[in-house]
């Protein structure tokens, strides 16, 4: 799961939002086992590095993109 939330943060701190923001977020939108057992979640792969992730919110017959992230890096 570190590679998905550094991920995530590390997208989010690319367009330059303040520490409390990021502190925020890092309480809100951790990634868990839990989570990525729960909605489907799946990982978009250069070779052997994890370079970015998508997850889906399922409620009933609605389905939802949950959190879209690629590595700023790449």
């Amino acid at each position: 799961m570190y590679d998905l939330n550094r991920i995530a943060y590390e997208s989010e701190t690319y367009w330059g939002y303040d520490l409390e923001y990021m502190k925020r977020f890092e309480e809100v939108y951790s990634v868990s086992e839990d989570y990525v057992r729960t909605n489907p979640t799946f990982v978009l792969s250069e070779g052997n590095a994890i370079i970015g992730f998508y997850s889906l919110s399922v409620q009933g017959k609605e389905t939802e993109l949950e959190l879209f992230y690629i590595d700023p890096d790449t």
